[in-house]
Parts: C-alpha cells; sequence; structure tokens
C-alpha cells in the first residue's frame, strides 16, 4: 500500500504521516515494522526538541533527517537480528507440526528468544518420544491382533469397523481395507441357526446394555461369498478414558468341528435309543406275525382249492410277510439280528443289488455307472444285508430322480486314522477300509431334514410311498458291520453317499478261490435284465 508524500516546511507536519504510516504496515513483514517504529521514536524525539525552537527550525529539521536515516539503517539491522530467529522459530514450529521433529536450533544468549527456542526443542524432543512410544505400542498391538488365533473386529462408537485381524479376515471373507468403515452388521453377518433368521445387532445390544455380551449357542456367520460357518464368541464395550463408550471390540472363533463332533454324537444317542426302541417293538411283533402266519398256513390247507375263502387266507400270509420285512429292516437297524459274519467280496453284494435295481420298473431315463475300482474288496459280512442295504439306496437314488439322470457306484480304499475314528460318531477302528461311493443327481436333501434321514419312519414321500425304514436299515446294516456312512447333500444337487467298511484279512484259501469277473467302467442300461 503505498503512502502520501509529506510537506517538507517541517518536522511537526511530517510526524502524523510517520504515525499513519506505522498503522499501515500492520500487514508488512516484522523487521519492517520494527523499523517504523524505531523511525517514529526518532521523528518523534525530533519533532519535540523543534516545538521548542522554532527559530531553529531550519538546522533542527537538518540534524532531524540525518538522525532519521542513521535510525532507518539501524532499525534495519536490529529488526534483521530479531527477526531472523523468530522466522527460525516460526520454521522449526512448522517441521513439528509436519513430523519433522528436529531439534538442532537454539537461539544464541540468554535473551527471551534464546529461552523460546530452548522450551521448544525441549517440547519437540517430549512430543518425539511419545510418539515413538505410541508408535512401539501400535506395533506391538498389531502383532498381538496378527498372533491371536480368533477373529477380533474393533469399531468406532458409530459402529463403524475400525480394526481386524487376519483371523477375522479369513472368517469373514473381508480384507481389512474393504472393511473399514463399513457397519459391523454388515462386515460380521450372523444368524440364528435353528430359527434360520438374522442375529440380533451386537453392536446396538452391547452399547444399550454397557456390558459383554456372548453370541448365541448355534450361531452361524455368513461370510461374504456366501460360506456358512459355526461360530462363538463375545462383544464387549470399548471404554475411554472419560468412562464413556467408544466402540465395541468382538472376539470370535470357528466352532464347526466342535458342533459338528457334537452334533454327531447327540444324533448317535438318539440312533441308539431308537434303535433300541425299534429292535424291542420288532421283536414282539414278529412274535406275534409267526402265530398270524402259522395259523394263516394252517387255514389255507384246510380250505378247498379255488375257494374265497382260501383267497383271503393267502392274502393274510402276503400282509404278513411284508410286515415280516418290516420287522427284518428294524431289527437290521438295532443290530439284534444274530447274524455270522463271513468274508465276502463286497463287489458281488454290489452287483447282486444291481440286478434286484435294474427288475424295480427304473426309468429308462436313468442311467447307472459302476466303478468298482477298489484292489482290495473283501469284508467281513453278511451278504443279504448288504445287498439289501445297496437296493435300498438305489430305490433312494431313483425316487429323488423322477425325471431320470445319473446314479453313480464307485468303490475304493481309504487309511482311517486315529483322528477320523475318534471324530466319528461310529465305532471305528483305526485301519485299511473299502469305500463304497453312492453319488445321484437328484433333487436333493435339505439342511432341515438331512440329519433325520436315517431314522425309522422319517420320510418325506407322500404318504403311502414310503415306510421311511429303508434308509434306517442301512444304517443300521453300516453300523453292525462295524462302518460308518456320510452323506453330503444340497438341494437341487444330488446327494453323495459314503459307506466305510473294515477291510477283513484274507487267508491264502480264500484269496484262491473262485475269481470274480472284471470290475466294469462303463455305464449299465438302466432296462436290461
Amino acid at each position: 500500500m503505498g503512502l502520501s508524500t509529506p510537506p517538507i516546511n517541517g518536522t511537526a507536519n511530517f510526524f502524523p504521516y510517520v504515525i499513519m504510516a506505522f498503522w499501515q504496515g500492520k500487514t508488512m513483514k516484522l523487521r519492517y515494522q520494527i523499523a517504523m517504529l524505531m523511525s517514529l521514536l526518532v521523528m518523534a524525539s525530533a519533532g519535540i526538541r523543534s516545538f521548542f525552537s522554532y527559530q531553529t527550525q531550519m538546522s533542527s529539521l537538518a540534524i532531524t533527517c540525518a538522525v532519521l536515516v542513521l535510525g532507518i539503517v539501524l532499525s534495519f539491522i536490529l529488526a534483521d537480528r530479531i527477526a531472523q530467529p523468530i522466522a527460525k522459530l516460526a520454521e522449526v514450529a512448522r517441521d513439528i507440526a509436519a513430523g519433522n521433529w528436529r531439534t538442532g536450533y537454539r537461539a544464541s544468549g540468554s535473551s527471551e528468544l534464546a529461552s523460546l527456542s530452548q522450551g521448544l526443542a525441549a517440547m519437540s524432543e517430549s512430543i518425539r518420544d511419545k510418539v515413538r512410544e505410541l508408535q512401539q505400542n501400535l506395533e506391538s498391538l498389531e502383532i498381538t491382533l496378527r498372533s491371536i488365533g480368533g477373529g477380533v473386529i474393533a469399531t468406532d462408537g458409530l459402529g463403524k469397523v475400525a480394526r481386524m485381524n487376519l483371523a477375522a479376515e479369513t472368517l469373514t471373507g473381508w480384507t481389512e481395507r474393504s472393511a473399514l468403515g463399513r457397519p459391523l452388521e454388515e462386515v460380521f453377518r450372523i444368524e440364528d441357526a435353528p430359527a434360520s433368521r438374522p442375529a440380533e445387532n451386537l453392536f446396538v445390544k452391547v452399547m444399550r446394555a454397557g456390558k459383554v455380551a456372548a453370541l448365541a449357542e448355534h450361531t452361524v456367520l455368513l461370510s461374504r461369498d456366501g460360506t456358512r460357518r459355526q461360530v462363538a464368541g463375545s462383544c464387549a464395550p470399548i471404554v475411554n478414558a472419560a468412562g464413556g463408550l467408544a466402540g465395541v471390540v468382538l472376539a470370535f472363533h470357528d466352532v464347526a468341528g466342535n458342533y459338528q463332533l457334537e452334533m454327531q454324537l447327540r444324533q448317535a444317542e438318539r440312533m441308539d435309543a431308537i434303535g433300541a426302541l425299534a429292535g424291542g417293538i420288532a421283536h414282539d411283533f414278529n412274535n406275534v406275525l409267526m402265530g398270524i402266519m402259522g395259523l394263516a398256513e394252517l387255514l389255507e390247507l384246510q380250505l378247498p382249492e379255488g375257494s374265497s375263502a382260501r383267497q383271503d387266507a393267502s392274502r393274510i400270509l402276503a400282509a404278513a410277510g411284508r410286515a415280516a420285512d418290516l420287522t427284518k429292516k428294524l431289527l437290521a437297524f438295532s443290530r439284534k439280528a444274530n447274524v455270522p459274519f463271513v468274508p465276502l467280496n463286497i463287489h458281488e453284494c454290489i452287483r447282486a443289488a444291481l440286478v434286484l435295481l435294474e427288475g424295480s420298473n427304473l426309468d429308462k431315463r436313468m442311467a447307472i455307472t459302476l466303478d468298482l475300482d477298489a484292489p482290495k474288496s473283501v469284508i467281513a459280512g453278511d451278504a443279504p444285508q448288504l445287498e439289501s442295504a445297496f437296493l435300498n439306496l438305489g430305490l433312494n437314488a431313483r425316487d429323488a430322480m423322477p425325471n431320470g439322470g445319473r446314479l453313480a457306484i464307485r468303490t475304493s480304499t481309504a487309511a482311517l486314522d486315529a483322528a477320523f475314528c475318534q471324530a466319528s460318531a461310529f465305532e471305528l477302528q483305526p485301519g485299511d477300509y473299502v469305500r463304497v461311493t453312492v453319488r445321484d443327481t437328484g433333487i436333493g436333501i435339505s439342511k432341515e431334514t438331512l440329519w433325520r434321514i436315517f431314522e425309522p419312519f422319517f420320510t418325506t414321500k407322500e404318504a403311502g410311498k414310503g415306510t421311511g425304514l429303508g434308509l434306517a436299515a442301512v444304517y443300521g446294516t453300516v453300523k453292525s458291520h462295524h462302518g460308518a456312512i456320510l452323506v453330503q447333500s444340497e438341494e437341487g444337487k444330488g446327494a453323495v453317499f459314503d459307506l466305510y467298511f473294515p477291510l477283513a484279512q484274507v487267508t491264502e484259501a480264500q484269496k484262491n478261490g473262485p475269481r470274480e469277473p472284471p470290475a466294469g467302467s462303463g455305464g449299465v442300461p438302466a432296462n436290461a435284465h
């Protein structure tokens, strides 16, 4: 901003312009303000002298001008000596604000500027030490979080994800970068498994109660890719220094293995209880049937050939025979049928069952494939029970493919270790087993009914189209042969049954016995006889 040229007819007239220049110089740099102040003081002194001696005005003016020039020069020198340290301290302060903790600058002397620079240096060192300590704590926290086997997710006060560890990334399917700032319920999606409905919002629940909340017993985590995992854990509030709630921290882990083992144990206990009941009923019912069948046979013999009464007796015998078949299945399920086991080739049992299956009016659109590739296939068992089990699996597959499909039966060997046997709900011993895999492309089994398919009298078929004893008999047969049966299925994706039977020790005489025909691997026509 420019200044007006003052008149030179006296110092008294020049003085107001100097004051104006000083106030207008508020926006100038510090050195020019200080210089202007020094000039103001010099001119004020000259003005006072000229006030007392008007006669010597001209000589005083000359002296004043000389003093003014000298004062300006001195003020610039003095301003530089003051402004430079201040500018340097300002630069140091800006560096500290930017995170550059340099502390090498010290103002010389014992003035206030020197004290200020020393205080600034001490503050910089203190901040640097605190920041380093905070960084070390953050690194330690990061290492700790990364080392925890379970998932950990922390949120801010609004329920947005602020931090998560590697295990949480694996379980949820979200990376920490993609999850940051998202609501907890979006990243950690859970539902109540028995009810198949979304679980209560953990963040809202904990922030409302202000205390730790545990996940429900049957909580299922839905990961980003749709994978379902059984999880357990708890959610706790984060309390800040002021005693307020700053967010929540969630700790959880996958318990699918424990949950499956628990469910298998419960199912095994349930099946044992049902088997004991079914076995007792089957024995008593079988005794009644024997009396009915014996009397019906006597009655049939005493009635004349072709009479309606004899036909009725024949119908009684046929109905009793069907009832006897049901009792056999119940006894097979309960493992109370006292049948001696002998070494046999399981491939022969599968082929015998297939012959019966092909004669059961199969849909021509249903193709059957055999891959009997197990190098060892001799087990200790009862052939009729095994043939009946494989036939029931085939009939079950047929009913699951009303519009046709493919049934594949394959054998292989498997070595079951101690860990597998201990985790199984069946009474297994470590060793070599033959595995029979029965796979179909049918309608599949829903998750709600999958765990019940081996229960006696449980069926999803229409009334009159199934007794619910087919798979129950298969279960009982496998268990009585000291084996195991596993099933995998989803709606619309077919079903896979894996049956395990322990291999028998084959003697030399058995090895040199009748040889079976070579195992086939091609398709077997559904309508072959």
